[in-house]
């Protein structure tokens, strides 16, 4: 009985007794039944039911953040997403520093060739200026081409592995989208490490972090491609 109606609260015989006129019960007849546990005998009102208010720690724990990620989760997202973003950084080095116009002009000798027993396109790359010997790498940006063919070409450096022979604007496909897919990379370490179910104040700095890691590993490789 107690867990329902609550805790008793004894009445003095000294008090009055309450004055239940005929205008009092007819106003408290025509407001909402709700507000109201008393009938028109001054009864408790058939299936009224006290309810215990919730502890405000309950309702505290009730209101917790989510649970942290699994460091196990968390890690295994940081380093295969970590990896993809090293593979599109460094895809991306050579197209954008060709982009922007730095590189070594030369001539390219179209060659047969076998990448890993597929068929590919190669070419001996010659520097116009002779300031490294002849270089097999792969050439891009042309069409079909027949073997022993010449085409002017350039490359971002010596220790370079591609030759660009087609114009400059078709580029840009080739690591803007690489910087793209790297910053999503960052995104995708914020959402596994659980970035989210941090309190606010960290959040913020690690959604950051996360998204500056990769941004700065791909900017390493720039750098490492000049």
């Amino acid at each position: 009985m107690r867990e329902m109606f609550g805790e008793p609260v004894p009445r003095r015989r000294s008090d009055p007794p309450l004055d239940l006129d005929e205008d009092t019960l007819d106003n408290a007849a025509s407001e909402s039944p709700d507000w109201h546990l008393l009938d028109h005998n001054g009864r408790l009102r058939s299936g009224t039911v006290f309810v215990e208010p919730e502890p405000a720690s309950a309702r505290a724990t009730r209101i917790r953040t989510r649970s942290q990620r699994r460091p196990a989760a968390g890690l295994a997202w940081l380093v295969v997403l970590g990896l993809l973003a090293a593979f599109f950084g460094w895809f991306s080095a050579e197209p954008l520093w060709l982009s922007l116009g730095h590189g070594v002009p030369g001539t390219a000798t179209v060659v047969d060739c076998s990448i890993h027993g597929i068929t590919g396109r190669c070419a001996d790359f010659t520097p116009a200026s002779g300031a490294f010997p002849v270089t097999r790498v792969t050439l891009l940006g042309l069409g079909r081409v027949a073997t022993g063919q010449q085409v002017a070409a350039r490359m971002v450096s010596p220790s370079g592995w591609q030759a660009y022979a087609g114009d400059r604007s078709s580029l840009y496909l080739r690591w803007v989208p690489g910087l793209v897919v790297v910053l999503l990379c960052g995104l995708g370490i914020a959402w596994g490490t659980g970035v989210s179910r941090l309190p606010r104040r960290r959040r913020m700095f690690a959604l950051l972090a996360s998204i500056a890691g990769p941004l700065l590993l791909a900017a390493g490789l720039f750098v490492a491609a000049w």
